[in-house]
C-alpha cells in the first residue's frame, strides 16, 4: 500500500533538528513531499547554507519512513528565506518563560555558576564533568563558557562545530544532548580576551538574550576566576543564580595557619605573610597531590602555613631573604615532600601505580623513609652543584656589587624604580631621606612616582 502525504508528515515527526531540539515538522522545515511510487523525494529547508547536519537529517528521514515500505528517499535541501527565518525564531523564543526581562533563558532552568578566586584550580574541568554528568543523567543541559580569559570549554569537550546565526537568534552547536556557547567560538584558537567593564556584561548580555537555549533543565556558567565585573553581571542578569566556588583546599588552610600563626606572634594580621602561607601550603600540596585523599590537603596546608612564618622569622636573623623563598619555597617543598610518607593513600598509591602508604594508614616508614631520602639527595647534588657554579662565577667576575650599589638597591640602579615602593613612599608628617645615589653610575631616571629628586613629594 502506497504511503499518503500524511502518513510520511506523521512519520517525519520523528525528525529532530539536532541543535533547535525540536521536529523538522513544528518547526515548518518541511518544504515539500513528492511520492513516485516507492519513492518519496522530501524537500526540507535548513536555517542557513552549508548546515553542518545534513548527514544527521538524511539517516533520521530514511530511519523515520523505512516503516512505511518507502524504499527509496530523495532528500532535496533548500534554505529559509528571512521571512521563514524570522518566524522561526520568533516561534521559538515564544515557547520560553523569560526568566528575567530580555533573557532567552526559561524561568524554570537551574543555573549554577562555577566559580575560583584564582586560575588553574581545575574550574573548567569541573564545569565541563558537571555539564557531562547532568546530560548522561537525562537532564537538558547547557554550558556558558564565560571565562573570557580562557575559554577552554570547547577543547575539553571537543566540540569545534560553530554556532550557526538565524536571524537575529544564535543556535548553540550540541555534543549529544549537551548545549555549548563560547567566546572561544569567535577567536582563533585559546587567545584570551582583553575585556573589562561593559564589554563583558555586553557580551554575557548577548549569550543570555541572543542564543537559544530552549528548554534547559540546568545551565551549568563556567566563570572567569576571580570576583570581577562579569560576576557582578551574572548576578545581576540571573539572579537566583547558584555559586559553586573551586578553591585549593591546602592553599585555604595555608592562609589560615599564617594567618594565625603571625597573630599569636605579633597581635597583629600580616598581608604578606598570610600571602606566604598561601604560596608554602601551595608548594606543599604540589608533592602529595595525587597521592593523599582531601581530609589530608588542609592538614598539610595549614603545617605549611605555619612553618612559613617561623622560618621566615628564624631564617631573617642570619640570612637577607626580604620575600621568604626559601621558607615558603625550600622549607614547605620539604615538608610537602615529607607529607607524602605520611599521608599516602593505600587507593591513590595502587592506582597511581607507584608508592606504599604513609605512616598514619599502616604505621610503616617505607615511605617516609623514601621521601627522606630524596630530600637528602636532592639537597646534597644541589648544592654541590651550585657551589661549584657560584665559585667559578665569584672567581671569574665576582659575586657582589659595590657596596654603594648595594645599598641604593638593584631596582633602582637598573630600572629607575623600587622594587617594593610602598616600603619607600613617604608618610605625611614624617622626614623621608632616599638614599644616595651609587658613586660609580649616575643618578637614575626617571625618579620614582610620587617623589621629586630631593625626596619631597610631587
Amino acid at each position: 500500500m502506497e504511503a499518503s502525504r500524511e502518513d510520511i508528515l506523521k512519520a517525519l515527526e520523528q525528525v529532530i533538528d539536532p541543535e533547535l531540539k525540536r521536529n523538522v515538522v513544528e518547526l515548518d522545515m518541511v518544504r515539500d513531499v513528492r511520492i513516485e511510487g516507492e519513492e518519496v523525494t522530501v524537500g526540507i529547508a535548513l536555517t542557513v547554507a552549508g548546515c553542518p547536519l545534513r548527514a544527521s537529517f538524511e539517516e533520521q528521514v530514511a530511519k523515520a519512513l523505512s516503516p512505511l515500505g518507502v524504499q527509496r528517499v530523495q532528500l532535496e535541501f533548500d534554505v529559509m528565506t528571512p521571512e521563514e527565518r524570522a518566524a522561526l525564531t520568533a516561534r521559538l523564543r515564544g515557547s520560553v518563560t523569560e526568566r528575567t526581562k530580555g533573557i532567552a533563558l526559561d524561568r524554570s532552568t537551574r543555573v549554577l555558576a562555577i566559580a575560583s578566586g584564582k586560575g588553574g584550580v581545575g574550574k573548567s574541568t569541573l564545569s565541563a564533568n558537571l555539564a557531562v554528568a547532568f546530560a548522561r543523567l537525562g537532564q537538558r543541559t547547557g554550558i556558558l563558557d564565560a571565562d573570557v580569559y580562557g575559554h577552554s570549554i570547547p577543547h575539553l569537550l571537543g566540540i569545534h562545530q560553530k554556532p550557526v546565526a538565524v536571524d537575529r537568534m544564535i543556535v548553540p552547536p550540541v555534543r549529544g544532548e549537551l548545549k555549548l556557547m563560547s567566546i572561544g567560538f569567535f577567536l582563533d584558537d585559546n587567545q584570551p580576551v582583553m575585556w573589562r567593564g561593559p564589554m563583558l556584561h555586553r557580551a554575557l548580555e548577548q549569550f543570555l538574550t541572543d542564543v537559544h537555549w530552549g528548554e534547559l533543565d540546568v545551565l551549568v556558567v563556567d566563570m572567569p576566576p576571580g570576583t570581577g565585573d562579569i560576576s557582578i553581571s551574572l548576578g545581576q542578569l540571573l539572579p537566583r543564580a547558584e555559586v559553586v566556588v573551586v578553591t585549593n583546599l591546602a592553599a585555604a588552610a595555608g592562609v589560615i595557619g599564617a594567618m594565625a600563626t603571625i597573630w599569636a606572634i605579633t597581635r597583629t594580621f600580616d598581608i604578606g605573610m598570610t600571602g606566604n602561607g598561601a604560596i608554602a601550603a601551595l608548594v606543599a600540596i604540589t608533592a602529595p597531590s595525587g597521592y593523599v585523599e582531601f581530609w589530608a590537603a588542609p592538614i598539610i596546608g595549614v603545617v605549611a602555613g605555619i612553618i612559613v612564618v617561623l622560618c621566615v622569622i628564624a631564617i631573617d636573623r642570619v640570612l637577607d631573604d626580604p620575600v621568604g623563598a626559601l621558607s615558603a619555597h625550600g622549607v614547605a617543598g620539604v615538608w610537602g615532600t615529607l607529607s607524602c610518607g605520611l599521608f599516602t593513600s593505600p587507593r591513590l598509591a595502587t592506582l597511581n601505580g607507584i608508592g606504599k602508604p604513609g605512616l598514619v594508614y599502616n604505621g610503616s616508614f617505607h615511605q617516609l623513609g623514601a621521601q627522606g631520602l630524596g630530600i637528602a639527595a636532592a639537597f646534597v647534588s644541589v648544592f654541590c652543584v651550585s657551589y661549584v657554579v657560584f665559585f667559578v662565577i665569584k672567581a671569574l667576575y665576582g659575586l657582589r656589587v659595590h657596596p654603594d650599589e648595594e645599598r641604593y638597591g638593584l631596582d633602582i640602579v637598573e630600572h629607575g624604580m623600587w622594587g617594593y615602593p610602598e616600603q619607600f613612599m613617604p608618610v605625611p608628617g614624617s622626614e623621608y631621606h632616599p638614599p644616595a645615589p651609587p658613586a660609580r653610575r649616575p643618578t637614575p631616571r626617571p625618579v620614582p612616582i610620587g617623589l621629586t629628586g630631593d625626596g619631597g613629594m610631587r
